[in-house]
């Protein structure tokens, strides 16, 4: 398959995982740790846990309070950067020498 081809083919795929993973952790998977982090950004007091993470979740609670903007953002990153990885990859000059047979002939 040519490449112009492949690319929105992998775009498409991490979109219909990111939507299906979306629908699997709907309503945000809340561990020990998230809950802590949600109180500060309610709180607005920092003091332990990751501040740029209760930061961003407090902008997030602004526009919808609870656990899943936070889940969508983090699925949006993780999707996004597998699809610009395999991009990536694709679009990478493989080495053409053959180095199996030099290896072979030192033995």
């Amino acid at each position: 398959m040519h490449l112009r081809y492949t690319t929105p083919v992998i775009i498409s795929g991490a979109a219909f995982f990111g939507a299906l993973s979306l629908l699997a952790f709907y309503s945000g998977l809340v561990t020990y740790d998230s809950i802590v982090q949600y109180e500060q950004s309610l709180s607005g007091h920092y003091i332990f846990y990751p501040p740029a993470m209760a930061l961003t979740w407090g902008a997030l609670n602004e526009l919808h309070p609870g656990p899943i903007l936070m889940t969508s953002l983090n699925l949006l990153l993780y999707w996004s950067c597998f699809a610009v990885l395999a991009v990536r990859l694709l679009r990478y000059q493989w080495p053409t020498d053959d180095i199996a047979p030099s290896m072979a002939t030192n033995y």
